[in-house]
Formats: structure tokens, sequence, C-alpha cells
């Protein structure tokens, strides 16, 4: 059956292939996740000749959109997931962008306006690290872009957006003692003083129909194991009261999710990881995974020092 079903898609596909215009420029055949399906090559101006162009090999890069945060651009799935109609996280002045990718209209979508200026006078043009390389083909990957949105930012199979409830996403960790947050090593992990005795850790999330604050599951973990915390004891995640403070990418974010504890309950020679389990209702989120880069799961870590 998995054959015959392989075989099916892959029919699909190369039918709606030889249907395009014979003008459109096409892409070699593309392997999707790693699945092991071979597709049928795609106009220039689709999701996933936009992935294997333009997201994967010049925004995907470590510490940039590969996971680290979103949109993620690891995959063409996750492309489309956390592009389209997805909230922005950074705006303009007059917060003129409500969606990174508005299907059909590419003026009203950040990412278009993100290549081209500086919306905010401080976070620079996407991409941010390009090079020569990219300078060479950029208005013309601009173009696919601007074309692949304005034709209704289809998916793979050339079906228009389709509005759907999406994962709870990670916006920030931050944790306070005393009244003042506290430092952050290097890699991101929370620093916390061997003289204090009560720390809040405060979490800040994001979903596309949920207040964070509204949210169904509420679970945090610890342990000292970076990969292992299934059998961690439960700790329930508070969401009476909020604070404002920076967040992963630097800017201002609401922190609706707290835990109190005594520091002194861990060993201050190791690290402690944690995780926060989320449920908005229809997905569960689990933050990070044990399939997110290290350098997440150092940010969600704490040491006394």
């Amino acid at each position: 059956m998995q054959v015959l079903a392989r075989y099916m898609i892959v029919s699909c596909l190369a039918i709606m292939a030889i249907q395009c215009k014979k003008n459109e420029e096409e892409i070699p055949a593309v392997v999707i996740d790693n699945g092991g399906i071979t597709y049928a090559s795609y106009p220039k101006d689709n999701i996933a000749s936009l992935h294997a162009n333009i997201f994967a090999p010049t925004c995907a890069n470590s510490g940039c959109h590969d996971g680290t945060f979103s949109p993620d651009f690891r995959t063409i799935q996750s492309s489309y997931n956390t592009l389209v109609m997805h909230p922005v996280i950074k705006n303009d002045s007059l917060n003129s962008y409500t969606y990174r990718v508005v299907p059909g209209d590419a003026t009203s979508s950040v990412l278009y306006n993100r290549l081209t200026e500086d919306i905010d006078g401080n976070s620079g043009i996407m991409p941010l690290y390009s090079g020569e390389a990219w300078a060479a083909v950029k208005q013309e990957h601009i173009n696919n872009i601007v074309s692949w949105i304005n034709k209704g930012a289809q998916d793979i199979f050339g079906n228009p957006y389709q509005a759907g409830n999406k994962a709870p996403q990670m916006q920030g960790v931050t944790a306070v003692a005393n009244g003042n947050v506290l430092a952050k090593a290097t890699n991101g992990q929370i620093q916390i003083p061997s003289n204090i005795s009560d720390v809040t850790l405060w979490f800040s999330f994001t979903d596309d129909e949920l207040n964070p604050a509204d949210l169904q599951t509420n679970i945090l973990k610890f342990s000292p194991e970076i990969y292992d915390l299934e059998s961690a004891t439960e700790q329930n995640l508070q969401t009476d009261q909020t604070i404002t403070e920076a967040g992963y990418f630097g800017n201002l974010v609401t922190y609706t999710h707290r835990f109190s504890f005594d520091p002194s309950i861990f060993n201050i020679d190791e690290a402690v990881f944690f995780r926060v389990y989320l449920n908005d209702g229809e997905n569960d989120a689990e933050i990070p995974s044990n399939g997110s880069p290290d350098y997440i799961k150092l940010y969600f870590s704490l040491k006394r020092i």
C-alpha cells in the first residue's frame, strides 16, 4: 500500500507539472522532509522551489531560521506553516503588518517588505548574511516570492491556503529574583547566584487563536538530562500575572507563564534543563523537543553559580 500511495502521489504531481505553462521555469525534483519520496518538478514560484532556492540555502543558517526562531525554514512544511497567515513579531512604527504572508497580497505581507526595506530602522533588510551570491539573484528571488504570494500562497500541490489551528510557539524565557532579571551566559543559559533562594522562571508564548494565558495545558519539567525529560516530575505553570521583558529576539514581549522555586534543590555543579508542555485545544507542543537544536535546549536551562 505504501508503494502504491507513493506512486499515486508522484503520478498526480507529474500531471500537475505537465499542465504548467511551458514557459514557466522549473527546478529539478525535490525530496521533501527526508521522507524518501521524490516529487515532480515545480515552477520557481512554488513553495517547494522557494524553499530549495531561497529559504533553505540563504535563511536556514545556524543561529538564524534553522528552528532557532520563527519563521522556521528547515523544511518546506515548516516554512509554509510559519509564514502563511502567521502573526508578525517585528513590525514597523505604524504596526502596518498583521501577518508574515497574506495570500493574494504581497504588499501587505511582512515577508516581502522585510526583503526590500528595514521596516523598523533597526532590524535590517533580510537576509542579513547574504553576500554577493544573493545580490546576483536577489530580484529574481523576490519576484518569485511576490508571484507565489499574489497567486494565493499555494501549497506544493497548488492548493490555496486554508486556515488551521497552529501549535503554540516560544517567544522567550527569563528568570527574575529579588525584582531583577538574572543574567544569562553567552549560550543563553540562565545563571543563578548561589545566594539566591527564590527564583521565578517566566515564559512567553504566542498562539494563533488563543491568548497564551488561556492555553489548556501548561506544564513544566526539570531534569539534569538534556534529552530525556519524559519521566521528570510535572510542575504546573501559573498564568495569573504578566511581565514585559526582552524576548529571545531582543524585542519586548509579554511573559504570561511563571514558576517560582528554590534553586537550592538543584546541584550547584550541574546544568538543569527544562521544557514546557502546552496544548491549545487541538495541538500539543513540547518546547524544546528532542529535535530542537542543542542551543535552544541550552536556552531552556539554568545553572547555579
